[in-house]
């Protein structure tokens, strides 16, 4: 079940810099229309936010269920190495992000990536948390 949040997050993450650009697309039309259009602009994007949000945070419950139930069963040794490997991969993927040149765009797809790694660890830390009580 693990690698299948996993790989559901990796399907997941993509969509970030969608969210982010509709919503930064959002507000520039609605700094140039009447306040009718701009209401009828963010209410459904208020929807799609939090529904965006309430995906983030299952995903997240999700996990630390997962690696609670691992350290329950005694997995501490899988859970630790679980940790290890994405504490490598975090580290690689910050690594290659690259610095930004000024334009909006690009600006915005990196902001969305770093959102991303942000929600990744934070994601993480309670398993980081668990494991240290459990190793104690």
């Amino acid at each position: 079940q693990i690698k299948q949040l996993q790989k559901f997050k990796q399907g997941v993450d993509p969509f970030m810099v969608q969210v982010e650009a509709i919503n930064r697309q959002a507000f520039d039309l609605t700094d140039s229309t009447s306040s009718d259009q701009a209401q009828a602009i963010k209410k459904p994007l208020s929807t799609v936010n939090r529904r965006w949000e309430a995906l983030l945070h299952d995903m997240i419950d999700r996990q630390q269920q997962l690696e609670n139930a691992l350290l329950r069963l005694g997995q501490f040794q899988h859970a630790l190495s679980e940790l290890l490997v994405w504490i490598e991969k975090t580290g690689q993927t910050l690594d290659e992000l690259k610095p930004v040149l000024g334009d909006v765009k690009s600006t915005e797809i990196e902001i969305a990536k770093l959102k991303v790694i942000t929600n990744d660890i934070q994601a993480h830390e309670h398993s980081a948390e668990s494991l240290n009580m459990a190793g104690k």
